[in-house]
């Protein structure tokens, strides 16, 4: 049985036996004792009240919203916010740092792109913090809390009605499993987007000092490009003032969620604090549950900080005073950046320090769950026991179905395919090491041995249900296929010259990858518009995005990326993307519209050209 939390740490919580876990799908009526075994549902349990407090259709939202992230408040949000949250709430980072880099979002011409990925990781977690959403998670965990309680309940008067059964009480709660888990997995997801935030955002300001120092010649000669001190210094306070937002928003606030154990009690009932009389002038010791009263607490805090370090106190907040004799300007700009930077990071740790964040990402919650699935510690190292069903490799089935390729076409693709997807993937994702990369492949199946038909999906849909599960083959639901196009964007990458509207990162090679059921009646028509069974996605997603999101259930159907697809100019899922890179995409949109109108407008000219004169 897995033992590990979502944070990576192995629970301390007394674990049920295989018994007690069975008594909760167990009707009471079975197996407590009076008065409980008295039901007006003879067939009520555990598991049936749990069901029974979730059949509305709110409720039971409420509840898919608590485990997914999928939340809906006021107004209706757009599919890729819900996608953000939906990573982020298993543990994923809002963008790879494969893309990031392909992206060079690093740079100073792709400044405002980096800014829209940053801001929409703060987006995601706000929305947690509307009140709506905030009371309608609230109440789902606690509904599931109060079954859980009630069964522990009627648990200690089974054992204290049967001396037999007592000899074999684990003294495990349901409720506390619950509780340990849950309030794990909230401070799990806040620290890894947060760290992930921060680390970015701490690239963009070294960013900012380097371009600072090479334009302090210039600045301190009044030469240079008009406005450039100026703009560094927007640019610094839009970022300073996105990192207060991330410190402050990225977290859930678990006040008034009912855990009684001694790790968490501190969150879900901290000490009261009248934060309306808070001036900033002592540490943070909790913060508010009210974002925008936590965001003027935080602020506050900065503030006074700073102020105390420009006044000369630098010491106490860490700041070394130097007084080089160097360039005056240059001495004072790096003093600009550095005395609230410092200030920032103090104020930073006393917020989060009562989070019971991890104080280190040992591993994506995706990588910690296939580690324990392909056990691939040794053999005596200590933890829970290895899996009854282990693997010895993971990744995906592929098959060819377009066979207008020669033998030497057909190994170019794959190498190329290879070093594109299975040796490139995993670039920043917390946990990978050389032993889970080695384990992963894509078993390439030729559809011709199989008499499946140039283009036939669905005869390859046939074949792959077939063999699921393959032995010892770790998988998801889905399958690839190597049809003309996709064999295509490898032999020949995609590209666009001539035009800025689409980043060059957008346009690599890509792979159609198929769902193994596909029912068009079982797909909400409104999320899903024209989706057929399966989406093309760009090969540097493929594992740490597509196939983590699908194995990890963030979406347990591949259709879940057919609205994000959807919104690419040549329809291929390339992960998180922007507003920015929307707009630019629609733009994109309308010149091929309006070349095709032309290129109509152009052959009906053709035509009536070409006629004789009548006579």
């Amino acid at each position: 049985m897995r033992h590990q939390l979502p944070n990576g740490e192995q629970t301390t919580v007394p674990m049920l036996s295989p018994e007690e876990f069975g008594l909760l799908a167990q009707p009471y009526s079975e197996w407590a004792p009076a008065p409980f075994n008295q039901r007006q549902v003879r067939a009520e349990s555990a598991v049936n009240l749990f069901m029974m407090s979730f059949t509305g259709f709110a409720d039971m939202f409420d509840l898919n919203a608590l485990l997914s992230g999928r939340f809906q408040g006021p107004s209706s949000m757009d599919h890729e916010l819900a996608f953000c949250r939906a990573r982020s709430w298993a543990g994923l980072v809002p963008l790879s740092d494969r893309r990031w880099r392909q992206k060079d979002l690093d740079s100073p011409q792709n400044w405002d792109k980096a800014l829209q990925h940053l801001e929409k990781a703060c987006d995601g977690f706000m929305y947690m913090c509307v009140p709506q959403t905030a009371r309608k998670m609230r109440q789902a965990y606690n509904k599931v809390y109060d079954i859980l309680e009630h069964f522990d309940t009627v648990l200690d008067a089974y054992y204290r009605s049967s001396s037999s059964a007592h000899e074999t009480r684990t003294g495990a709660k349901a409720k506390d499993l619950w509780g340990e888990y849950f309030f794990s997995l909230v401070t799990f997801i806040s620290a890894r987007t947060h760290a992930w935030f921060t680390e970015h955002a701490d690239a963009l300001y070294r960013r900012l000092e380097e371009w600072l120092l090479r334009a302090v010649p210039a600045l301190s000669r009044g030469v240079g490009p008009a406005g450039e001190r100026e703009l560094l210094k927007q640019r610094f306070e839009l970022l300073a003032n996105m990192q207060t937002k991330a410190d402050a928003s990225i977290l859930v606030p678990l006040v008034g969620y009912k855990n009684e154990l001694p790790r968490w009690r501190r969150l879900a009932s901290p000490p009261l604090v009248n934060w309306t009389r808070y001036d900033g002038s002592q540490p943070l010791e909790g913060f508010p549950s009210d974002v925008l009263e936590r965001l003027g607490a935080y602020d506050k805090r900065q503030r006074f900080l700073v102020r105390r370090a420009l006044d000369g106190n630098h010491e106490r907040i860490g700041i070394p005073h130097s007084d080089n004799g160097g360039d005056p300007l240059a001495d004072g700009l790096r003093r600009y950046f550095d005395v609230p930077a410092q200030a920032f990071v103090t104020a930073r740790r006393e917020l989060r320090a009562s989070l019971e964040e991890p104080s280190e990402i040992r591993g994506e919650m995706w990588v910690s769950k296939l580690k324990w699935m392909l056990d691939t510690r040794p053999v005596d190292a200590p933890g829970p026991a290895a899996p009854a069903h282990q693997y010895d490799k993971w990744g995906f089935v592929g098959y060819q179905i377009s066979y207008g390729y020669s033998p030497d076409e057909w190994a170019r693709f794959v190498a190329s395919f290879n070093v594109n997807v299975v040796e490139g993937w995993g670039e920043g994702v917390a946990g990978i090491n050389d032993v889970i990369k080695s384990k992963c492949e894509i078993r390439w199946i030729d559809g011709r041995d199989h008499g499946i038909a140039e283009g036939d999906i669905e005869a390859a849909r046939r074949h792959f249900s077939s063999l699921v599960p393959v032995t010892r083959f770790l998988t998801i639901q889905a399958f690839l296929v190597a049809d003309k196009a996709s064999i295509d964007s490898y032999l020949n990458k995609p590209v666009l010259p001539g035009q800025n509207l689409v980043d060059a990162a957008d346009l690599g090679s890509f792979i159609l990858v198929a769902d193994q059921e596909f029912n068009p009646d079982r797909v909400p028509p409104n999320e899903a518009p024209g989706w057929d069974g399966s989406v093309r996605v760009l090969g540097s997603v493929l594992f740490d995005d597509v196939w983590a999101s699908m194995f990890e259930r963030i979406h347990s159907n591949l259709w879940s990326f057919w609205p994000i697809a959807g919104v690419h100019p040549f329809g291929v899922y390339m992960g998180p993307y922007t507003h920015y890179q929307v707009e630019n995409w629609k733009k994109l949109d309308s010149v091929k519209l309006y070349m095709v109108f032309k290129a109509k407008q152009w052959e009906r000219q053709g035509r009536l050209g070409s006629r004789s004169p009548s006579a």
